[in-house]
């Protein structure tokens, strides 16, 4: 999929741009709606498990009726545009303006040209909004792994390894998770 590789290389440059911002997180939210809605919940796991960041998913309305409240200059946001054929796109950038107010460091996965560039990961095209996540995806993937490389996160505190070797909770598959 040709977006994938151009939205991977777009994130490559944004990542290197803001170098200091996203080695420099201490927690990241990320905002959608709609069908983009379960990519951001699997980008901020994504970020979570790879980068250790705290990293919460919110639908975007949901952010401004109380988790924006917290928000200061020190919080990173990336918003996710569900494209400009969705109904969704205007409000989804009205708030990610709002919230450039509070923060610097908030950026989105938008190709409205109100948005300025350098806060912007871009596709030449769009698809319909129901598909985009299979790239979207990749900003996430992408940061996740620049960022744990950077800033040498792929190593856990040594109390993590006890955790694992006590079997007291153990990773299971869904059949039997709920077997007694």
């Amino acid at each position: 999929m040709a977006i994938h590789k151009q939205l991977t290389e777009e994130t490559l440059v944004k990542y290197e741009q803001n170098y200091k911002v996203f080695t420099s997180m201490d927690k990241l939210h990320i905002l959608a709606s709609g069908p983009n809605f379960g990519t951001a919940v699997e980008g901020a796991l994504k970020i979570s498990e790879t980068a250790c960041l705290p990293c919460l998913a919110y639908e975007v309305e949901e952010f401004i009726h109380g988790p924006n409240i917290q928000f200061d200059p020190s919080y990173t946001v990336i918003f996710i545009d569900n494209g400009s054929n969705s109904a969704s796109s205007k409000r989804i950038v009205d708030i990610y303006t709002g919230t450039r107010i509070i923060t610097d460091r908030a950026f989105i996965i938008t190709n409205d040209p109100k948005v300025e560039d350098k806060y912007a990961f871009r596709t030449k095209e769009e698809t319909c909004p129901l598909i985009s996540s299979l790239y979207k995806l990749t900003v996430f993937e992408t940061l996740a792994y620049k960022i744990t490389e950077d800033t040498v996160h792929w190593y856990n505190h040594p109390l993590y390894q006890k955790f694992k070797d006590s079997n007291i909770v153990k990773s299971k598959s869904r059949e039997n998770l709920y077997s007694l």
